[in-house]
Parts: structure tokens; sequence; C-alpha cells
């Protein structure tokens, strides 16, 4: 989320926290201000606010890697970083084999570009009768 015009999904009360979390990120990579000014993490959302965040380290993008069944872990990675390199620091070198490869629904290519808050997601092929 490099800039204030990416939209977050949330519910009033949540606390920002709470929000990044939902929304695919890791809060404390993030600098967040609500109506312009700066707030920590257990800032609770009211009615009307502006939220934005600023990524604290520009050299990385947090990419979150899912086996299914199973939970997601989310990992750092370098700009440019690939599907394969993702899968590689996520443990799961050797699934590819077993597993289908997707960005969020969508069927990827192992050298593909990932990007900051990209969901990858290893799950077994669907076997058609």
């Amino acid at each position: 989320m490099p800039d204030t015009n990416d939209e977050l999904k949330f519910t009033i009360g949540q606390t920002l926290r709470e929000i990044a979390r939902t929304n695919g990120l890791i809060p404390e990579n993030f600098k967040f201000c609500v109506n312009g000014r700066r707030v920590t993490l257990d800032y609770n959302v009211l009615e009307g606010d502006v939220i934005s965040a600023e990524s604290i380290d520009d050299s990385v993008i947090t990419v979150r890697v899912q086996k299914i069944p199973g939970k997601a872990n989310y990992f750092d990675l370098p700009h440019g970083a690939t599907v394969e390199q993702a899968l590689n620091v996520a443990g799961y070198r050797n699934l590819t084999s077993e597993f289908e490869v997707k960005r969020g629904t969508e069927y990827v290519a192992l050298n593909a570009e990932v990007f900051h808050s990209d969901t990858i997601v290893l799950a077994r092929p669907t076997t058609g009768n």
C-alpha cells in the first residue's frame, strides 16, 4: 500500500493493527495517519476517519503465501522477487509439482514477479469427472 489512494476494508471500531492484518499487510511495516495526524497501531477507527499508510521500508514488499488447506504466512521480499522465490522463502520449494500455484484466484508462472500485498496460493489440483 504505497500511497493513500488504495482502499482498505475495515469496520468502524477496529484498530489499525486489525485493519492492516485484514488487508494482508504487516502492521509494523507501516506508519499510519488518521485525518492527517500520526497515530499508533492501537487507534480505533471512527466513522468519517481518513486513513493513510506509508511503508516504512520501501526496499521490501510483503507477500502472503498460503498452502490450502493451511494457514497463510507473510514474508518480506525484495522488489522484483518472483513467485518461485516467495515459495522458496515460505518453505514450499519442492511442492510446486504437487500443487497448483495461483496469485489470488488466477494461475501464475513461477517466474512471474510478485507485488506488494500479493497472495500466492498453493492448492491441490482439482480433478474433473
